[in-house]
């Protein structure tokens, strides 16, 4: 799907096994559209942005997978100075040939609520999220476990960018004993702990009832559904 511009509201869609040069299942360009309950897998695009390309664009997305999309920059999902407002959202699977294989990030500041970023990878950097310059994320009440990268599996950061996390579980945030400030800034409340999915190799990312990050999420941004177990 192209978009150029416009605020429509999209609900319960399927978009799989498309091919394009940027946003193989959909490409927004300005706007404030609303997606909820969408599905982006197995896209492929060329360029960047696997799932979704964004580009001067404010999305609003609710309950939506971005699984098994590749490109070589964003996998899932590429965003060109924009700020989306992502909430239940869930990466999983994803590749990037070089940079981003859940997310890749151009001059751009997302909010994310209750997103988990798992089993992505990226050939060079930025297995989960690659933030190229200037990007400043906020991320709350959410995870990143077993992505993978030859540099930085988790999150990358570029020049100017300092990511805020808060309330997120993170592989090796604090591998050393204290908070790797290479990650960005801790908002506080953060873990560095298994977070013990039901069967993550099996796409059963739902939290296991013994998980640490069970009543670990902030309400004051949103109830944390991804911290509740099945």
């Amino acid at each position: 799907m192209f978009l150029l511009g416009g605020s429509p509201t999209l609900t319960h869609l399927i978009f799989s096994g498309n091919t394009a040069y940027r946003g193989a299942g959909m490409y927004l360009g300005g706007g404030r559209p609303t997606l909820t309950d969408v599905t982006f897998s197995d896209n492929t695009a060329t360029a960047s942005g696997g799932g979704l390309y964004l580009a001067n664009s404010s999305p609003i997305l609710t309950n939506t997978t971005f699984g098994g999309n590749t490109a070589p920059w964003g996998g899932g999902m590429f965003l060109d100075s924009s700020s989306p407002t992502l909430t239940d959202i869930t990466f999983s699977e994803n590749t990037a040939a070089q940079w981003g294989g859940g997310m890749f990030l151009g001059t751009s500041s997302p909010i994310l609520t209750n997103t988990t970023f798992s089993g992505n990878s990226a050939g060079e950097s930025g297995g989960g999220i690659y933030n190229y310059v200037g990007c400043n994320p906020q991320v709350r009440n959410s995870i990143f476990w077993g992505n993978s990268a030859a540099d930085s599996a988790q999150v990358y950061n570029g020049d100017s960018s300092v990511p805020v996390f808060s309330h997120t579980l993170i592989q090796g945030a604090m591998a050393s004993g204290s908070w790797d400030t290479g990650l960005g800034t801790d908002g506080g409340g953060n873990l560095d702990a298994d977070p013990l999915f039901v069967n993550a190799a099996g796409g059963n990312l739902h939290l296991n009832s013994v998980s640490p990050a069970i009543n670990d999420g902030d309400t004051r941004w949103h109830p944390p559904l991804c911290r509740r177990p099945i």
